[in-house]
This record gives C-alpha cells, sequence and structure tokens, in this order.
C-alpha cells in the first residue's frame, strides 16, 4: 500500500481470508476507470485485500527497471471484462506487486522493529500494531530480528508474527523454541505463536524443550496451552508427560491443569463423572491458584455433561478461598435445578467472603426461582454490603410472589443510592 504503480490509487481495505483467494473481478467500471479488488493470494498466508481505482490509457507506459524487477501480483484491467468471463492475471504491463518495499516503508519497517527495545509497554504494542497495517512486508525483516536481535527485541517479534499467521513462520518460531535459553520471554511467545497456528509439527520441539533442564519456567508454563490449541493425541501425550513431573513453581503447574481440561479424557474418571487424579490431586493442593486451576480444567472438561452437579457441590463444600469459589460457583449456576438454585441462595445468606456473596447472589437474577426468595429477602433487608443487598433486590425482581414484590418496593427508601437504582 505504500508503493503505487502510476496510474493506481488506493482507496480502501477490505478483509480476505486466503481460503478465499481467486481472480481479480471487476466491480464498478466507466468510461475512465473501472474499479477492481483484489482476491489473489500475495502469500499463502495473505489477509488482505486492497481496493484500487485504476485510471485506463490508450498505451499503458512500460514499468521501470525497480517496478519490472519487482513485479509479481496485484492488478490492471485495461478495459471491462464480460461478467460471464473471470479476469485472467496477466503478469505484464502494470499487473504488478512489489515483493521488496519502497525505502521509506523499508526503513519505517526497520525503526518500528527497533522500538521492541523501549521499555515503555505501549510504544512496543504500538509498534506491533503499525507492523501488522504494514503486513507482508514486514514478515522477513521480523524473521531476521527473531533470529538475530537482542532478547527484548525476539520476544516482540515473536510475538508480532503470531498475529500474521503466515506458514512460512513457523520454522522461525520453532527454532526460537528450540535454541532459545537466554531470555523468558522469547521461547514462550514463541510457543504461543505456534499455539495459534495448531502446527501438528510443534509438538515434538516442545516436547524437546520440555525435556531441557535449561527451559525456563515461562515456556513451560506457556507450552501447555500451546499443547492445549493443537490437540492432537501427540499433544495429549506431552501434556501428561509435563503434568506427571510435578516440577516447577505454582505458575507453571497452574498452566499444566488448566491446558487438561481441554483434553476431556485426560481431565474425567473414565467410569464416573469425577476429576480425573490429576486434577484430583491438584484440588487438593494447599496452594490457592493450583486448586482454581484445577476446578477450572474440570468446569471446561465437563461443559456438555449434565451429570456433574453434586461433584461440584462436593467440591464447593470442601474449598473456602473466594478465588475457588467464584469460578466454581459460576460453573454450578449452569444447572437450573431448584437445588442449584437453593445452593446459591444459601452461599448468598451466610456470612463468608464479599465476593463469593456477591457472585452468588447475581447468579439468582436470572433463574427467578421462588425458592430463593427467603434468603433474598433476608439479604435486601439487613443493613451492611449496600452492593449485595442491591443485587439481591435485583433477583427478587423476577420472582413472581407478593412478598417479593412488597421488598423491592421498600428498596426504595434504602439509604444507599446503588439499592434505590
Amino acid at each position: 500500500s505504500r508503493q503505487r504503480p502510476p496510474g493506481v490509487a488506493r482507496v480502501g481495505i477490505a478483509a480476505l481470508s486466503a481460503r478465499r483467494a481467486g481472480p481479480l473481478r471487476p466491480v464498478a467500471s466507466g468510461p475512465r476507470v473501472v474499479l477492481v479488488r483484489c482476491v489473489a493470494a500475495i502469500d499463502s498466508g495473505a489477509r488482505a485485500a486492497t481496493m484500487y481505482v485504476v485510471r485506463r490509457r490508450r498505451s499503458p507506459p512500460a514499468p521501470s527497471g525497480l517496478a519490472a524487477a519487482a513485479l509479481a501480483v496485484v492488478a490492471l484491467l485495461s478495459s471491462p471484462c464480460p461478467a460471464e468471463e473471470p479476469v485472467r492475471f496477466d503478469e505484464r504491463g502494470e499487473n504488478v506487486f512489489f515483493r521488496v518495499p519502497d525505502r521509506d516503508t523499508a526503513r519505517a519497517i526497520e525503526e518500528l522493529i527497533g522500538r521492541f527495545a523501549e521499555d515503555s509497554p505501549v510504544a512496543r504494542m504500538d509498534s506491533r500494531r503499525q507492523l501488522e497495517d504494514i503486513g507482508y512486508w514486514s514478515v522477513e525483516p521480523l524473521h531476521a530480528a527473531l533470529a538475530e536481535r537482542e532478547a527484548p527485541v525476539r520476544a516482540a517479534a515473536a510475538l508480532t508474527l503470531s498475529a500474521f499467521f503466515v506458514p512460512r513462520s513457523v520454522e522461525p518460531l520453532r527454532a526460537a523454541v528450540y535454541l532459545d535459553t537466554s531470555n523468558q520471554f522469547v521461547s514462550g511467545f514463541a510457543a504461543i505463536g505456534l499455539a495459534r497456528f495448531r502446527d501438528p509439527g510443534a509438538v515434538e520441539p516442545l516436547r524437546t524443550a520440555l525435556r531441557s533442564s535449561k527451559s525456563i519456567p515461562t515456556l513451560r508454563a506457556a507450552a501447555p496451552f500451546a499443547l492445549a490449541r493443537i490437540r492432537t493425541p501427540e499433544a495429549r501425550t506431552v501434556l501428561m508427560e509435563s503434568v506427571r513431573s510435578r516440577s516447577g513453581p505454582a505458575y507453571v503447574k497452574s498452566a499444566r491443569l488448566l491446558a487438561l481440561g481441554f483434553f476431556p479424557d485426560a481431565a474425567v474418571q473414565p467410569d464416573r463423572p469425577e476429576p480425573s487424579e490429576a486434577l484430583a490431586d491438584g484440588l487438593r493442593s494447599n496452594r490457592r491458584e493450583i486448586r482454581r486451576a484445577a476446578l477450572l480444567a474440570f468446569l471446561v472438561a465437563t461443559v456438555r455433561r449434565t451429570d456433574t452437579r453434586d461433584v461440584l457441590l462436593g467440591i464447593l463444600a470442601r474449598e473456602d478461598a473466594p478465588e475457588v469459589l467464584v469460578p466454581g460457583l459460576l460453573g454450578l449456576s449452569r444447572f437450573e435445578d431448584s437445588e442449584t438454585t437453593a445452593h446459591l441462595a444459601r452461599t448468598a445468606a451466610r456470612g463468608g467472603d464479599d465476593a463469593v456473596r456477591v457472585q452468588a447472589c447475581d447468579l439468582l437474577a436470572s433463574r427467578a426461582d421462588v425458592r430463593a426468595l427467603d434468603d433474598l429477602r433476608s439479604i435486601a433487608r439487613r443493613p451492611g454490603f449496600a452492593r449485595l443487598r442491591a443485587s439481591a433486590v435485583v433477583a427478587l425482581g423476577p420472582i413472581d410472589h407478593a412478598d417479593a414484590a412488597a421488598t423491592v418496593l421498600d428498596a426504595f427508601d434504602d439509604k444507599a443510592p446503588l439499592v434505590r437504582a
């Protein structure tokens, strides 16, 4: 988009998937101009099409030496094409795509990559977005940066490449996972990039990295999510090897358990709706973040099952950490029976952490179940946390009962503006 052949003006951008690549087709035409859309895939990872206004000429001049050397894809139609005939791509004349950017664009790419070394996260994020806007021409310089530059630049290059989704970036990202042990983020971001590609060939590099004693904790935390994204039998095997190792800090163990939720056969017992041994061990941990990860993995693995309510109630009955109870209540709320409603109401009404009580009360708002009436009325009338009283009033609204209506009306006299609102 930075370098336009003579007579061509860029007038817009349209999203395009490489799978939709096709011939050049006329969009609109007139005596002097033809509006065309380029839907030809420049690269197997191309995702953008450019709208051009192409002015017709009686005899187009020959392209310059630079243009002739660089020509490859995008289009100039010299005359309207009948609708029934596909437009054929012609490499001659001005049907050009500049595979090498102009000097200003090349200089801008290098400057943006150089900004990856700045301390400001906002500056680094802005650079990534500008490189994504430039698109195709940024890929090869980013490959070079990933292989040769200092660690902060390599880490940001890996993250940026994963956003392009260009298949030729897979090998450089694999190499970063294999070889980079000098910085905690480079190999981790490279692993996340491979996950976005769902690249089955990345399983072996991830296995090698996880088995290496030189692999840093950040990579060990990122690799399980990459394996969960790839989700092949080989990826499951590597993930289970990592889970069984039980080594590393709490956030690494949590990442392994979370990723396990995407393999239901490894997260749930084969003959009953209970957590597998790996998740059960996590639920017994003395670290609340590990217990939360194990519970979330169980919720993900059983999201389509209807026989896990009692198991969830048992897990929540043994738990006292708000960080675990809040997501647990959210998972329990998908069961719409009255017993689940009663449990949510009791949790909201009894003493305990305010965040847990508010979560339980909020989850009652859409249920409109009369079994929660008494507990909700007691909350709404009890002085204390205004946010909780307000949540109780909202949950009482849909309940078709005279006592619920009376409590809502009484709430207009509450001292807290939030409750009255």
